[in-house]
């Protein structure tokens, strides 16, 4: 649901997919609750985004991660009549007191007492609506032409505002919907870990894993629109690996790497993402075998050389394979990892 309450995102079945610019009812405990007029539909993921044209008294919003029975209006059922032209030999009878048209201005109605007819379509009172009395308690501005065509005597909005309203087409939403809505991210993946501490190579590359917390900090950097959209998140992580023999003398150091990054990304869709990471790494011995400083002193330099600070610079990706689920790959001066990550 958007900030404004008026626009959805709703998951079907492909089958149930509505076409767009269609109407859609959802109906809550068997009762009708919205009406929506379809905006955009994905294919691909079977969704699509809907804004809200009529709202009833039975509810007052949607409950996000719901479910709720839904009709889509897909034509008529008859064709209007046509109209009689030849003139009516005897005068009209009186109309019913339920078809009172409303008078031409929402003030005299006031003054005498007349009120807007009452439909089964009526929209429910908000509290914007309900703030002066002198107000009539309805959502004017959810008029919508096809589907209060039938039932309303009168365009509202349009007697208030004396012009013609018309319905206003998906290209004129003003909500652009976040691709990635979601903060925090954990991640577990494993691969290849090049040790430089002090900035200095020692050996080539080594197997590891490693775990990855990231909090997105601030959007909307450097693009703004529906496609792409930008993210800066801060990163941290703990890798392990180990080293084998590197004096040749079935010397082992089992090193943690600890680091701190700032990841860019750049959201092309909900299903794909480019990321850009630079950041500074601790590598820590955790512990070491046949390793002596006093038999070997060429073990202290290599402690020296593989315990310190080294940068981490890279790029990599972000594939969602499901609800909040993704694949995650980075190619990196320090490493060349794959895993899972779970978006919240």
């Amino acid at each position: 649901m958007s900030k404004s309450g008026r626009v959805y995102l709703f998951s079907t079945s492909p089958n149930d997919l509505p076409k767009t610019g269609n109407l859609v009812l959802i109906q809550d405990h068997d009762k009708p609750a919205m009406a929506f007029r379809v905006l955009q539909t994905n294919v691909e993921k079977s969704q699509y985004i809907a804004k809200r044209v009529r709202r009833y008294d039975t509810t007052g919003e949607l409950s996000p991660g719901q479910n709720y029975f839904s009709i889509e209006k897909v034509a008529d059922l008859l064709a209007p009549p046509a109209p009689d032209l030849a003139p009516s030999p005897t005068p009209l009878p009186t109309p019913l007191p339920s078809m009172t048209p409303v008078p031409e201005s929402l003030p005299e109605a006031s003054q005498t007492g007349a009120e807007a007819p009452s439909t089964e379509e009526a929209p429910a009172a908000t509290p914007e609506a309900s703030e002066s009395s002198e107000e009539p308690n309805l959502e004017i501005y959810d008029y919508d032409d096809e589907l209060d065509g039938g039932t309303s005597p009168r365009n509202l909005k349009r007697d208030r505002e004396g012009i013609e309203r018309t319905s206003t087409p998906a290209a004129e939403i003003l909500e652009i919907p976040e691709i990635d809505p979601l903060n925090n991210m954990i991640s577990f993946s494993a691969g290849f870990f090049k040790n430089m501490s002090q900035m200095r190579f020692k050996g080539g590359t080594h197997n590891g894993i490693a775990f990855e917390y990231s909090r997105t900090v601030a959007r909307d950097l450097f693009v703004e629109g529906k496609s792409p959209q930008d993210s800066l998140s801060l990163d941290f992580g703990l890798g392990y690996y180990s080293r084998v023999d590197l004096d040749q003398h079935n010397d082992v150091y089992k090193v943690t790497p600890i680091y701190a990054e700032l990841d860019y990304q750049l959201h092309f869709s909900e299903t794909f993402a480019w990321l850009f990471y630079a950041g500074i790494e601790y590598n820590a011995i955790l512990s070491t075998e046949n390793v002596n400083t006093a038999t070997y002193p060429q073990d202290a330099v290599t402690i020296q050389n593989i315990q310190g600070i080294q940068h981490t610079l890279g790029t990599g990706l972000l594939y969602n394979m499901g609800p909040q689920w993704y694949f995650r790959v980075i190619v990196g001066w320090d490493r060349i990892t794959a895993g899972l990550a779970l978006k919240w």
